[in-house]
């Protein structure tokens, strides 16, 4: 028997005693960081085996997901019994043994085993406690001839467990603390004893931490430490290595981690020796195992993130998130994601860039005009001041605005005629410019040339031959009067040759074509199908090339026979839940204040390690689920999409939401779970205004399935919920896919397979926590 010292006595014999009840399934026991849950629980293994009776330790920490339970589960009786598991175990798509398949096995090794006790410690410690402790209990109630004792900390969300009884442990009394001093303190005295005792609170870790720094001094205070003293170790830890720099970034990242990492992994990134590594156990902050360093404990973690934000004042109230939209980001730069395939879309491979509503199409468009060398951009925000010259505000004929269109992109170009131009191109590009309203930018010895140009068109109508179309566009104010008709194909064409000729292709990046006639649907329709077209009509050019930058459903509104012959060219943009993930934490590291902790788990590629920079910002768990589903599932929409733009509204309200923005930042993570469901609340509430009052896509109906609470339905029950004069049921319907407030799925009933309808939690959200 392990020779363990004469302290827990009491508690140990309460646990036997309970399992020794002939009703006794389990017993979960409860205790503050540092009392000494792991010490009991091996205690208790311990003691079980020297009655003969079978138990088997295994540690919840760092434990991923609660399907690999089964497996240490199995590991465990394995190392302790190695003959006792005679069936094969079966793998799942995951790796780790399905459940069923781990609960059959224990059950064939009741015969070998007796009155077997399953000793789980760190409940609240595995990454997802809530679903491991759903996984405990079903061991638990399958294993009939099992017990269970499982140790967590109090305050951990388990609200679980009604079957098993309930016992905890405090802090040591005064003659525990004073055994336990005296074998690790053996030459103090009984006030030094009395001392260390009294300023420790009976926690057993805090009591062996205050060993290690040594002897109190005698005029300190004498009221209990919690933090103190491991702040102490700390301090003192890094302090006595001549690698200071290097060993708190390494601690530092281990806290950040969640207390472990590969030794291998931690040597390679700090750059420390792994004899230097091993050194620092020796100070009792951190254990080095076979292939791994673990912080001790995780009120070793906790202390050693909060020295450093007192190092790094920060208020969430000075943080900054970027801007919603990307016309005004500053912190597009230090932020962006990177999206799979930007580079086709300069070499011209694709040039129609599709995505919803803040999936991230203007922050492309920013990035890429900031130009390169190999070619001249020519970026257009907001072709909702170019179009209207031409088309006017009330042309809805296709041939007219796709014509318009092509005025619109031969203006754009014109910019690039290159000096050694004919001179009537050169008239023609600032005639051209003058009539869309562009600026005219001449270029060296043409400068008088196009000035004069402008004058003398000034106040005429200028007329544009686009094959059988003829627009007329209004000069600006000024000049002689004067008629002239510009052939745009022919203009173009011309362009295109001196353009190949000097080797210097043009690009024009169309964004925000969204906002043209942005609440009549018909309108945009027409709009749409005449850029498309004319999209189609410059890909046969060499040396110009356009690339529009359109919204999903607005994509979807162009004739499906000719979207078919569009896919080569179509970038669309979707998001993965890393990428999202991504998204949020870069913009709150982009923050100067935390620069340390972007230091401490950025990746090579400029990104971070998701789920502790995840561990940075929220609790691990908000309402039951674990932090990262929980934020995706919640702002996904019916198309299965996630919007970056929404990431930024999550964290300004998150802050607006925190009762002590104002005030430094002394614990992570940054935002409470209250905070952040709120946020999250408010996000919804927004998501659902704009599909009614923006989108204006069946308000009526999306109004209704919110008074009447309607999530999921049939759409033959909800028929009665659209208004006729809103268009079509079919026609609300299929808009309402397109914007993805509108989900399918296919439900098993009583009646068999049924096809039905589901609005996400993106939407109704709102309807429930308002």
């Amino acid at each position: 028997m392990t020779d363990w010292l004469p302290i827990r006595r009491r508690e140990l014999s309460y646990i036997l005693e309970y399992l020794e009840g002939e009703s006794s399934t389990g017993l979960l026991v409860l205790g503050l960081p540092g009392a000494g849950k792991t010490t009991l629980m091996r205690m208790l293994e311990d003691e079980l085996r020297q009655r003969d009776r079978s138990s088997f330790y295994v540690s919840l920490r760092d434990l991923d997901r609660p399907g690999e339970l089964g497996n240490r589960v199995l590991k465990a009786v394995t190392d302790v019994a190695p003959n006792v598991l005679v069936r094969r175990i079966l793998q799942s798509s995951a790796g780790a043994p399905r459940m069923s398949e781990v609960i059959a096995l224990l059950r064939d090794a009741d015969f070998h085993l007796t009155r077997p006790v399953l000793i789980l410690d760190g409940l609240d410690e595995a990454a997802d406690p809530m679903g491991t402790a759903s996984t405990v209990e079903e061991l638990s109630e399958a294993l009939t001839g099992w017990q269970v004792v499982a140790s967590s900390r109090p305050a951990a969300a388990v609200r679980r467990f009604e079957r098993f009884g309930r016992f905890e442990i405090g802090g040591l009394g005064p003659a525990d603390a004073a055994v336990l001093l005296r074998s690790l303190m053996p030459e103090a005295t009984d006030s030094q004893i009395a001392r260390v005792a009294a300023a420790s609170g009976g926690l057993p870790l805090v009591l062996w931490l205050l060993a290690k720094l040594g002897l109190p001094d005698q005029s300190g205070p004498t009221e209990p430490w919690t933090r103190e003293p491991i702040e102490h170790l700390v301090t003192s830890v890094i302090g006595s290595t001549p690698n200071a720099a290097k060993v708190q970034a390494l601690l530092e990242r281990l806290a950040l981690l969640g207390g472990r990492e590969s030794t291998a992994a931690l040597t390679r990134w700090s750059g420390l020796p792994r004899e230097e590594v091993v050194r620092l156990s020796e100070n009792g902050l951190i254990v080095v195992e076979d292939d791994s360093v673990v912080v001790a404990h995780d009120l070793i973690q906790s202390v050693i993130v909060v020295r450093r934000l007192r190092e790094s004042p920060c208020r969430l109230v000075d943080l900054r998130f970027g801007a919603e939209d990307a016309e005004r980001d500053d912190l597009l730069e230090e932020s962006f994601v990177p999206r799979p395939n930007l580079e086709s879309i300069l070499d011209q491979r694709r040039s129609i860039v599709v995505g919803d509503r803040g999936s991230g199409k203007s922050a492309i468009f920013r990035k890429l005009s900031a130009g390169t060398d190999e070619m001249e951009l020519f970026p257009v925000a907001n072709t909702i001041d170019l179009l209207p010259r031409i088309a006017g505000t009330e042309a809805r004929d296709a041939d007219t605005l796709r014509a318009a269109w092509l005025v619109v992109v031969a203006a754009v170009t014109a910019a690039a005629v290159p000096d050694s131009a004919p001179k009537k191109l050169r008239l023609e590009a600032a005639e051209l410019r003058a009539a869309v309203g562009l600026p005219i930018r001449p270029v060296g010895r043409v400068q008088q040339l196009l000035r004069r140009a402008a004058g003398l068109f000034g106040g005429t109508k200028l007329t544009f031959a686009v094959g059988p179309v003829t627009l007329e566009a209004q000069l600006p104010d000024g000049g002689r009067p004067r008629t002239a008709t510009v052939d745009v194909d022919s203009f173009l064409r011309e362009l295109d040759r001196l353009l190949r000729e000097t080797g210097r292709p043009v690009v024009m990046l169309f964004d925000r074509i969204d906002e043209l006639f942005k609440y009549d649907r018909a309108r945009q329709e027409a709009v749409i199908q005449g850029l498309l077209q004319v999209e189609g009509r410059v890909t046969l050019l060499e040396s110009i090339a356009l690339v529009i930058f359109l919204r999903a459903d607005l994509f979807e509104l162009y004739d499906i026979q000719e979207k078919n012959k569009l896919v080569s060219r179509r970038l669309m943009l979707k998001w993965s839940d890393e990428d999202w993930l991504q998204v949020l934490v870069r913009r709150v590291f982009a923050n100067e204040p935390l620069g340390w902790v972007a230091a401490r788990l950025r990746l090579p590629d400029g990104g971070f390690e998701t789920r502790p920079a995840l561990g940075v910002l929220f609790p691990t768990e908000v309402e039951g689920r674990p932090i990262d589903r929980w934020l995706v599932d919640s702002v996904r929409n019916g198309n299965g999409d996630v919007s970056p733009r929404l990431a930024v509204l999550l964290l300004y309200l998150a802050r607006d939401h925190s009762a002590r923005q104002s005030e430094n930042i002394d614990a992570l993570p940054l935002f409470t779970a209250d905070a952040v469901a709120r946020a999250m609340t408010e996000v919804s509430e927004l998501s659902f205004s704009e599909v009614v009052n923006d989108f204006k896509v069946a308000p009526s109906f999306v109004l209704n399935c919110r008074a009447g609470k309607r999530t999921t339905f049939a759409l033959a029950e909800v028929e009665t919920l659209f208004q006729p004069d809103e268009g079509p049921t079919s026609e609300q319907v299929r808009l309402l896919e397109r914007l993805g407030f509108l989900e399918r799925v296919v439900l098993d009933t009583d009646a068999g397979a049924q096809s039905m309808f589901r609005i996400p939690e993106l939407y109704t959200r709102c309807w429930e926590h308002n």
